[in-house]
């Protein structure tokens, strides 16, 4: 009877750490388990910057919210990031399923890795939970190119220009007159001698008169 009673006390023992290790494991998963954040990378087309952006979905259980967020450039060989602050809309209340997208930018010449560490404590325990993610940037963003316009900056001659007038006044030859004794005017005839002794004819009869 004592071994009989000793064996089913094993049993029931096994059974015990049977179910305790399935109830346990679900919990450990959930609790254990580092969710990874999803980065993507687009080029800004007016300044050529890289801009990462990171998507994460709560799969715990718990609604959550969010503390801190930093990214780190150590993995990169070439290029800047703009700021290592890292922040997540929504920021609060973060439920079953539910996303929070963020953003960090980096300079266009930017080339290696860079990694995320984002930091979310539960409501209900107030027990924090931290996600890592990282991204590959190549620095192939294109610096957009600048269109230089040529403008004349000729000042326009508003100078009037100067008009010459000719001075010159030419005067058209007019015939001369001569004023008589009589009521008429004799005309100057120059050496024609028929005119010369005509006209001492009329003075010689109007001194006989």
């Amino acid at each position: 009877m004592r071994s009989r009673a000793t064996s089913l006390r094993t049993l029931w023992v096994a059974c015990g750490v049977a179910v305790a290790t399935v109830v346990a494991l679900p919990l450990a998963v959930d609790a254990g388990a580092v969710p990874t954040v999803l980065g993507t990378v687009d080029c800004e087309p007016t300044t050529g910057e890289q801009i990462i952006t990171w998507r994460w979905a709560n799969s715990s259980s718990s609604i959550l919210n969010f503390d801190s967020g930093v990214a780190d450039p150590a993995g990169l060989t070439a290029g800047t990031l703009a700021s290592d602050v890292v922040g997540m809309l929504p920021d609060l209340g973060l439920a079953l399923g539910a996303e929070a997208v963020g953003e960090t930018i980096a300079s266009a010449d930017a080339v290696g890795t860079v990694s995320v560490t984002l930091v979310w404590f539960r409501t209900e325990s107030l027990g924090t939970l931290q996600v890592t993610g990282d991204v590959l940037l190549f620095g192939d963003c294109v610096l957009p190119e600048t269109t230089v316009v040529v403008t004349d900056t000729t000042t326009p001659d508003t100078t009037v220009p100067e008009v010459v007038v000719d001075s010159t006044v030419v005067v058209t030859p007019q015939p001369t007159t001569a004023v008589g004794s009589g009521s008429g005017a004799l005309p100057h005839a120059g050496s024609d001698p028929t005119l010369v002794f005509l006209g001492g004819g009329l003075v010689l009869i109007g001194g006989a008169l």
